[in-house]
């Protein structure tokens, strides 16, 4: 998705952006050759006014019995195909030109997932835009669903802090409390316009939920997620750059939301008590073979003029050892991290052999006595 899958390289295709009355056009008719392929075929909602577009994008579901992929691009009359997984793009020749084409994108989706990815892929850069200011929430949206970050496993694991929530997007935008009528294009009774009119009107609905505030968006470009997003994505630099700027009362007097809060209202609201208890109780034995580990590892190390290196004996007295900080210039912590990484298995072995040694020697005595 973006249109630039055959317009680089040496034997670069010419895919011109495609005015608003072409696109639909088009859209109309690939969808129906789409349909004989697939049991399933959704697309993402438009950026409202959006001057011209790149490509076509449709998300799929259920490739039908027999068919292959071959098959879609003889439908659609593609003269070149790619697959980058799980989107395959196709270059088909437009109609009324001799060297000109469309990239049309298939995003093959699980049935399941079908939904949020939609949801994911629709209206622009709104999705970056939303996790942007639910990120300092502990809040997350990624291709799979929508996340809890779990504070106390984070700071030792962003990926096993991820709780899942749901994949259902109409479950989501309730819980942060923003307009799911206005984001599927359907009227409200007394809320105006159904769906969305303007970029701005986008801007407006994804400040709208109920914790959106000021304080706790933090802008952080210094990311390098963020930097990229800001040279790439126009409308999540436009939101940042200037709408937020132009309009300093929005969130300002937000509910102060803690994340324990947020965490709280999660579990509760998707009933993951249970799952949220596991993830604790496996977090806590990790924390416990951790500290055993690293108490393991100083067993094992000492330091020679603040350079460390493995003992032949291991050290047993653990009460009284001096922190190893106070043995290492400030500027050698970083090599001192580096040396732990390149050591620890081998730390890990001497232990591992020091443990089954008595072992090893009560079996070689019963051996012994009976040869004897």
């Amino acid at each position: 998705m973006g249109g630039n899958a055959f317009s680089q390289g040496d034997d670069a295709l010419s895919t011109p952006r495609m005015p608003p009355e072409l696109y639909f056009q088009l859209k109309r008719e690939y969808q129906e050759v789409l349909r004989q392929f697939y049991n399933e075929i959704r697309c993402p909602h438009e950026v409202p006014h959006k001057p011209d577009h790149g490509d076509l994008d449709f998300l799929v579901a259920g490739l039908k019995h027999g068919c292959v992929r071959e098959d879609v691009a003889v439908g659609l009359r593609a003269e070149r195909w790619t697959k980058t997984h799980p989107t395959v793009s196709y270059a088909v020749p437009l109609a009324g030109t001799h060297d000109q084409y469309v990239q049309v994108d298939v995003l093959e989706c699980p049935p399941d997932m079908l939904d949020w990815e939609v949801f994911m892929k629709s209206y622009g850069d709104l999705l970056q835009i939303l996790g942007h200011t639910l990120r300092n929430l502990g809040l997350t949206a990624n291709d799979k669903g929508f996340y809890v970050r779990v504070p106390e496993i984070e700071a030792r694991s962003q990926k096993e802090s991820m709780l899942l929530l749901t994949n259902n997007p109409d479950k989501a935008m309730a819980f942060l409390g923003l307009d799911a009528n206005k984001w599927h294009g359907r009227s409200t009774a007394g809320q105006g316009p159904a769906g969305f009119t303007s970029v701005e009107d986008i801007f407006e609905w994804c400040t709208s939920g109920r914790f959106f505030s000021l304080e706790f968006l933090n802008d952080k470009r210094d990311k390098s997620n963020d930097r990229r997003r800001l040279k790439q994505r126009s409308m999540f630099a436009s939101f940042l750059n200037d709408w937020l700027p132009a309009h300093p009362e929005v969130g300002a007097q937000g509910l102060k939301w803690t994340r324990q809060e947020i965490l709280e209202l999660a579990l509760s609201a998707f009933d993951k008590q249970k799952e949220y208890e596991k993830m604790m109780h496996l977090h806590d034995i990790m924390l416990r073979e951790d500290a055993l580990w690293e108490k393991v590892l100083k067993r094992w190390v000492q330091f020679e003029n603040g350079k460390p290196e493995l003992r032949r004996e291991a050290d047993m007295n653990d009460e009284n050892r001096r922190p190893w900080a106070s043995m290492i210039d400030e500027e050698d912590q970083e090599g001192l991290v580096s040396w732990v990484q390149e050591n620890w298995e081998k730390a890990k072995d001497k232990e591992k052999s020091r443990v089954s040694q008595p072992k090893r020697e009560r079996r070689e005595g019963v051996k012994a006595v009976s040869l004897a």
